[in-house]
């Protein structure tokens, strides 16, 4: 299907589950509206849907947003247990793909280049998980604000406005491993309040900024840290481990196994 300059949402559903959307082509929808809260390209309220191998673009808003229904802040209907998985999603008026007060979903291949917000945004939302993503020009690569327990694994993230991956605001027991993260303002950082979170296994090292933490986070897991490009790292007995720690800037806290060199494990 082809879903072209919709006055609103292209794709709306409420209260819809176990639905395909897939293969379609979805551009152009919300830029006539008096509304700017309209123009998602697929939106999905307290819904549990699939959404797989879509082109998503230029869109007024966001390209996929996912959101669970509250009425006087209790939950009426969960939007959880969503697949998006290998959608092109770009050039978008806001975030490339958001997720609200949502649980439980897996983000996979997907690419998502050169929207006006973030790429992957993710608000008040627990136990989701984003791998494989190809995430580029966009404000922030991955922006997590008020978010626990994500796994950000396997990801490029490239040449974003700000920096490549964010934890804003009391996120907590997150496990960012094996990405590689570069041309961004910052690698990562890590704001006052966010604590409880591992990050190792990354390749920070072609930013200006590798790594900002305003608390205290696990910067190494298992012997194993992340690769800064640091000038001074010695290795002298070759084991891939720079014979001094790393500190990492905006507080106090430290990879205790900074790598000489960086392969991507994945797992």
């Amino acid at each position: 299907n082809e879903i072209r300059d919709s006055i609103n949402d292209a794709v709306r559903a409420m209260k819809c589950n176990y639905s395909i959307i897939s293969a379609n082509i979805i551009t152009g929808s919300g830029w006539e509206s008096e509304y700017e809260s309209n123009g998602k390209g697929i939106s999905l309220l307290g819904s549990v849907n699939l959404i797989n191998n879509n082109l998503i673009e230029q869109n007024r808003n966001d390209g996929i947003h996912i959101e669970s229904i509250f009425w006087d802040d209790y939950t009426a209907d969960n939007s959880y247990d969503n697949l998006i998985h290998k959608n092109r999603v770009r050039h978008n008026g806001k975030d490339g793909i958001s997720l609200v007060r949502s649980w439980d979903n897996q983000l996979w291949d997907n690419n998502v280049t050169e929207n006006h917000g973030n790429g992957i945004a993710l608000t008040l939302s627990n136990n989701n998980t984003l791998e494989k993503s190809n995430i580029s020009e966009n404000l922030r690569g991955i922006f997590l604000y008020q978010s626990n327990y994500t796994k950000i694994a396997n990801s490029t993230i490239a040449d974003e406005v700000r920096a490549g991956i964010v934890l804003d605001q009391y996120c907590t027991g997150n496990i960012i491993h094996s990405n590689l993260v570069s041309n961004c303002t910052e690698g990562i950082n890590i704001s006052t309040g966010s604590s409880g979170n591992a990050i190792f296994a990354n390749n920070l090292s072609m930013n200006p900024q590798p790594a900002w933490d305003y608390s205290g986070n696990s910067w190494d897991s298992n012997g194993r840290g992340n690769f800064y490009g640091q000038s001074d790292c010695s290795d002298r007995d070759g084991d891939g481990i720079c014979d001094q720690p790393y500190l990492i800037a905006g507080g106090r806290s430290l990879d205790r196994f900074p790598l000489a060199k960086w392969n991507r494990i994945e797992g």
